[in-house]
């Protein structure tokens, strides 16, 4: 992960192909607990997740990248979330890079 301004930017190194289900059907998530409580948002392990950025795809492209927000009391409910914005992404051979504005979080 690196941050310049408001722009997070996560760099993904797999072995094989990023995105390579020839059928389109694999997919990266990053996880953000933006108020630091694991009480509120969707329950991932430990965490309160109020966002996710979400990448969908395969044959080695991006199909989809958006970034979904998690109501407080999402708990297990994955269809809880709400699409908040785009998330520029692209693969390349085994890496996946993504890009998310800290704006898109809202305070």
């Amino acid at each position: 992960m690196y941050l310049e301004g408001d722009l997070l930017s996560f760099l993904v190194q797999v072995a094989g192909t990023a995105l390579g289900d020839p059928v389109g059907n694999d997919a990266f998530y990053v996880f953000f607990d933006t108020d630091g409580s694991p009480a509120t948002g969707y329950q991932v392990q430990a965490l309160g997740v109020e966002y996710v950025a979400e990448v969908l795809g395969g044959s080695g492209r991006v199909e989809s990248s958006r970034l979904f927000e998690f109501p407080a009391n999402a708990e297990l409910n994955w269809s809880r979330r709400a699409a908040v914005a785009g998330v520029p992404a692209a693969a390349s051979g085994s890496t996946l890079e993504l890009r998310v504005s800290t704006d898109d979080f809202a305070s």
